[in-house]
């Protein structure tokens, strides 16, 4: 039994105009039979109607159905309601088009959750005279076929009423009479409440009558008839995935052509999306480490830009480095640089024909490695170094002693340095021949084999024949060439020699006299007025002739804290006033009648004496870089000489601030896997250019191999490249966002009508979300494997292309599955918050306006 007590409902306008669509309607409806509810156009009964169906909700009154009150029921009760108690029938018909009759029948029992068997469907259509037609569209079939569909799917779940709408309003006469014939055999069982106009039909048909007249009840010829109680029991609506899934790809056929443009724009913009990411979160340490074990080269030096390492930083490396590691020792006798002495004199007189392979031993010098034998890569000829007269060397260092000779003493004539020749490796490792390193003397013990086979070739290729490629891409210049592979892998560190643990300890050095104004920045106060000098600065190795301002003298050793000054100490602190003036002096004495030498010794004595210089106290302070530590001294000047641009200091500063003989120029590490050397390279970055170095600047620790030439200028393009590319994918990640939010947002408010009629067949929100979402990622899915095509395609080419300017392959910018995740990840989100957005807004309207498309 269904009651209305005085029901009431009012609409207004989008103008404010108020109507009274029901006025405390009250009726009793039972439980099977015909009713028709008869009235005028805009009399109130289609309100009637959509109350009755759950489409539309009163203002006030009760409404009662199987002693349930539903006029206070929230969303969801509706929802169900309509699922499980209402069938509509309307006008209109309002089925789906883009989907067969089978489709359209087939939704109200998804919603319920039941089975679908083909036998019932095939029943149902029997029953309402549609047999064989499951399959047609919806377009294929005429108007009183389509409304026997509306009928067919209002039966098919059962429901307790069946409300009708003008169910013959557009047909013709004798297809409205079947209509209602088939609606009479139906009311034999359930409750058909059937809107019309047309009393004719009412008469006949009707088992009672309503009649309605601007909202109000003024006729009913209902009669009731004892029935029996029913519960009210409803059915929850759900529309499985599998179902959803089939209705989008169902409603995405009907838009084939929207939906390819899209996919095309959607497309385009998550290329050149995935495209700008790749370049802006390039990972230069997995493919630095990648290249380099893919071309056997597994150590990795940790060194500074500049300068030595002091014992603080090898503690830091030691402290965030496990690996197998080994210092590097550059070594000093004497302010000179300890190494093998080779011939140079073919070179230096016809450089242009020395073969490229020999070219190497012009330049550089040798660096000591104390390693054990299992840091070695590579096969030995010969055995590591026993002593400490033992070294062990490459190969091509090996092939450069025995093309251009190295220094030895000679065998005939004691203490005579000469060059030895030896005429192959066996030579090499068995003479009794000493070789000199400085003025130490050592055998070649051991000899690593090196690779060299691929460069045979530049044995015979002269210098002058090494031209420098012009061809470019990207501002990269070509790096393919074998000489390119040649000086990285065999050149860089074919002069590196092994020698046994304690040889540096043990081997004679001389003391370095000479400051390195490269380590040291040297400021001079004086009259209040700091200045930086430039000169170089030694202690007293030797006798120097100085002038003390009476007379030269031979000056062997200074008391502490003196030093002999020369003329650029003075040209710095008089801002060069001191060689403006001898100039000016020289010109204006010199007549020839004496030496120019004397004229200016008569300048330079005047000039101390007239400022005061000689035995003036001056301030003057010797700061190291990157240690921010000062070394200050009170000094007396003694002296002055010309012979050279030298500074002499006291033996007591020169004891403090000398260059030590053995530095540390870098650790050598050996790394095996692709993991550790790419946490290396991030614990110790290969550069860093973003910094000014300052004298207050502590100099980074950096990693370096020969490769990383290359992969420097490399980052310096992407550097510039990326900070671009950052934008850009930032411009078309919304160009994405938006194409995808239109056209999904679009899609649902072009299927209003269709999700109107889903909820009034008792689909909730999230039902007809579940359709529409799937039918964007659909979209955004196909978009996704197509730009994974495409910007595999773009990034192997862009890979290809920079290769090619290099000897190895190597992928700069990396396709990973993550960056497909991403954009996958990126799509679900819009999508998912776009048909959020656009459900939740049509949602919100009663299932009737959105069946009107209002």
């Amino acid at each position: 039994m269904i009651e209305f007590r005085n029901v009431s409902k009012t609409y207004k306008s989008k103008k404010k105009v108020t109507t009274e669509a029901l006025k405390n309607v009250s009726f009793t409806l039972p439980n099977t039979g015909m009713v028709f509810i008869l009235g005028k156009s805009g009399s109130g009964k289609s309100t009637l109607l959509n109350i009755l169906g759950g489409l539309d909700n009163c203002d006030s009154g009760e409404i009662y159905v199987d002693s349930k009150k539903i006029s206070n029921f929230k969303e969801n009760d509706y929802d169900y309601y309509r699922n499980t108690y209402v069938g509509f029938i309307f006008q209109e018909f309002n089925l789906i088009e883009e989907y067969n009759v089978y489709d359209n029948i087939s939704l109200g029992l998804k919603l319920q959750k039941e089975k679908v068997k083909k036998e019932q469907l095939d029943q149902i259509l029997e029953q309402v005279g549609l047999t064989g037609l499951g399959l047609r569209k919806i377009n294929e079939l005429s108007g009183g076929q389509k409304q026997r569909v509306a009928i067919a799917r209002a039966l098919i779940k059962n429901p307790n009423m069946i409300l009708a709408d003008e169910p013959t309003g557009s047909l013709d006469s004798e297809t409205g009479k079947q209509i209602f014939d088939l609606l009479k055999q139906i009311s034999r069982e359930k409750l058909v409440v059937i809107v019309s106009h047309d009393v004719e039909s009412a008469n006949q048909y009707a088992d009672g009558i309503i009649e309605i007249h601007d909202g109000v009840v003024v006729s009913n010829t209902i009669m009731l008839e004892p029935a029996s109680q029913r519960a009210f029991v409803t059915k929850k609506s759900h529309l499985p995935w599998k179902d959803s899934f089939h209705l989008a790809v169902k409603s995405l056929l009907t838009k084939k052509i929207k939906m390819v443009v899209t996919i095309i724009l959607v497309t385009m913009a998550l290329l050149f999306f995935g495209v700008s990411t790749s370049l802006s979160s390039y990972d230069f340490p997995y493919t630095i480490a990648k290249v380099l074990l893919e071309n056997g080269e597994h150590y990795i030096d940790l060194k500074k830009e500049s300068g030595f390492l002091n014992e603080n930083e090898v503690a830091e490396i030691n402290q965030k480095t496990n690996l197998e590691r080994y210092p590097v020792y550059s070594l000093e006798s004497n302010n000179t640089t300890v190494t093998l002495e080779l011939n140079r004199l073919e070179y230096l007189q016809d450089s242009e024909n020395v073969m490229v392979y020999y070219m190497s031993y012009v330049g550089g010098s040798n660096q000591f490695i104390e390693a054990d034998e299992s840091f070695i890569e590579g096969e030995i000829l010969g055995h590591y170094p026993e002593t400490y007269d033992e070294i062990m060397i490459h190969s091509y260092l090996a092939d450069l002693i025995i093309v251009n000779g190295v220094l030895v003493y000679s065998e005939t004539e004691p203490n005579h340095e000469t060059y030895f020749y030896p005429k192959d490796y066996d030579e090499l490792l068995n003479t009794d021949q000493f070789i000199l390193i400085g003025n130490h003397q050592v055998k070649v013990s051991g000899i690593i084999l090196d690779d060299t086979a691929p460069f045979e070739s530049l044995k015979t290729t002269r210098n002058n024949s090494v031209l420098n490629s012009t061809d470019s891409f990207l501002s990269l210049n070509d790096y393919s060439d074998i000489y390119s592979e040649f000086s990285t892998k065999i050149m860089r560190y074919g002069k590196d020699i092994y020698v046994k643990e304690g040889f540096a300890e043990n081997i004679p050095l001389e003391p370095n006299t000479r400051l390195d104004t490269s380590v040291f920045r040297v400021d001079v106060t004086y009259q209040n007025r700091s200045y930086l000098l430039s000169s170089d600065i030694q202690y007293m190795s030797r006798a120097v002739e100085v002038d003390n301002g009476q007379e030269t003298v031979e000056v062997t050793k200074l008391n502490d804290n003196e030093i002999i000054i020369n003329a650029s100490f003075l040209d710095k602190i008089s801002n060069n006033e001191f060689s403006k003036q001898k100039d000016t002096y020289i010109e204006e004495h010199y007549d020839g009648s004496i030496p120019v030498s004397e004229v200016e010794t008569e300048f330079v004595r005047n000039y101390l004496q007239e400022h005061d210089i000689l035995n003036q106290e001056i301030l003057i302070e010797f700061e190291q870089y990157n240690k921010n530590q000062k070394s200050s001294y009170t000094i007396k000047v003694v002296g002055y000489q010309n012979a050279s641009d030298t500074i002499y200091i006291a033996d007591n500063m020169a004891t403090e601030l000398q260059p030590a003989n053995i530095n540390i120029s870098s650790i050598k590490v050996k790394v095996d896997n692709r993991e550790d050397m790419e946490a290396l390279i991030e614990t110790f970055p290969t550069e860093d250019n973003t910094r000014e170095i300052t004298v207050d600047t502590v100099r980074p620790i950096i990693s370096d191999n020969s490769y990383f030439t290359y992969f420097n200028s490399i980052m310096d393009l992407f550097e510039v490249l990326s900070g671009i590319a950052f934008i850009v994918s930032i411009i078309f990640a919304i160009f994405a966002i938006i194409l995808l939010m239109n056209f999904i947002i679009t899609s649902i408010f072009h299927s209003k009508k269709t999700i109107g009629i889903l909820r009034g067949l008792g689909a909730k929100k999230t039902d007809v979300m579940k359709i529409f979402f799937q039918e964007g990622l659909l979209v955004g899915i196909i978009s996704c494997i197509l730009t994974g095509i495409l910007l595999f395609a773009i990034i192997y080419f862009f890979n290809a292309k920079i290769s090619s300017y290099f000897f190895f392959d190597v992928s700069f910018i990396l396709f990973t599955p993550k960056l497909l995740l991403t954009l996958l990840l990126g799509v679900l989100i819009v999508i998912f918050i776009s048909s959020l957005i656009a459900v939740y807004k049509i949602s919100r309207m009663k299932p009737v306006d959105a069946i009107s498309n209002k």
